[in-house]
């Protein structure tokens, strides 16, 4: 398998590769049982992309490759946006009458009849097939790729990195310890080793923020990334977290993390790397304990008085 830095490689063609991921190593944290069921079962099912997911790759595309989001993307076309094309019924079998034509017959008929008899007519069907090329997105979405790139790239801070480096950048490495070939995925890596990685959030400010980089283990995916770039190019990188509300004012925050919580990461995805290596060796992939445990609220939610 080759390794090293590679661009231009497909979402798909990454996916196929056999190597463990950040996001690997997280299901295993969960248990080895749910990263057999995603990666390894005969069975296993693909995830359905969701209306939440479709608009997410949407603006990461937008942010990130705005000239490929201009060639692939396009605005939902609505009739009220083409008031000159007929497209409700009623429309439709009032030109019939002025042409003293049959009103009869499914709606596509009814445009053939007039299309027939009449070529300077035009019809929203006529716009809708136009874009069956495209990727479409609704109004609201299509503001959110708008605004949400317009903050991201004006960033005083990020416009320069934006104009040296590549995006969905594909690291391959090898473990020096283990041998066992690991990978990442990175949303944007300069030549210099400054990964940049765009993030949804609800509330991107750095009290809010804090909660989800804690709970969706971003501090282990920063600590991933990094040692991918280091196995990779020799640099020793940085790790930018951009994180956008995705609806208005749209705003944008850029984070950094800090040293223990690389520390944390690299140590966390250390041990879950090894139980990985333990399970493969083993063939055996368990769940949860059999075992009667007793539970207590996170720390985090006793701090918040939640």
């Amino acid at each position: 398998m080759k390794t090293g830095v590679i661009l231009g490689m497909s979402f798909e063609e990454y996916r196929a590769i056999d190597a463990i991921n950040v996001s690997g190593l997280k299901r295993i944290k969960q248990s080895p049982l749910h990263y057999w069921a995603d990666y390894l079962a005969p069975n296993r099912i693909e995830k359905e992309q969701t209306p939440s997911m479709y608009r997410g790759t949407a603006i990461h595309t937008a942010v990130l490759e705005p000239e490929r989001f201009s060639k692939e993307y396009k605005l939902e076309p609505r009739p009220e946006d083409y008031p000159k094309h007929l497209h409700i019924v009623d429309d439709l079998k009032n030109e019939l009458r002025k042409a003293s034509l049959p009103l009869g017959g499914a709606k596509a008929e009814l445009i053939t009849r007039l299309r027939e008899n009449n070529s300077e007519l035009t019809f929203f069907e006529d716009i809708q097939k136009e874009h069956e090329k495209y990727k479409l997105l609704k109004r609201d979405d299509w503001e959110a790729c708008q605004k949400i790139t317009e903050g991201v790239r004006k960033n005083p801070a990020l416009s320069v990195l934006f104009e040296s480096g590549n995006a969905e950048v594909t690291l391959i490495w090898k473990d020096e310890y283990s041998g066992v070939m690991c990978k990442a995925r990175a949303d944007w890596l300069t030549k210099d080793g400054v990964i940049v990685d765009i993030k949804s959030a609800i509330d991107a400010s750095i009290q809010e923020f804090s909660w989800a980089f804690e709970r969706y283990g971003y501090w282990q995916q920063a600590a991933w990334y990094l040692d991918g770039v280091k196995a990779t190019t020799g640099i020793e990188g940085t790790f930018l977290l951009v994180a956008f509300e995705p609806s208005f004012p749209f705003a944008t925050a850029i984070y950094t993390p800090d040293e223990q919580s690389l520390l944390d990461g690299k140590n966390e995805n250390r041990f879950m790397f090894n139980k990985y290596i333990e399970c493969r060796k083993e063939k055996h992939w368990p769940g949860y304990s059999d075992e009667i445990q007793t539970i207590k609220r996170p720390i985090f939610r006793e701090k918040k008085g939640i």
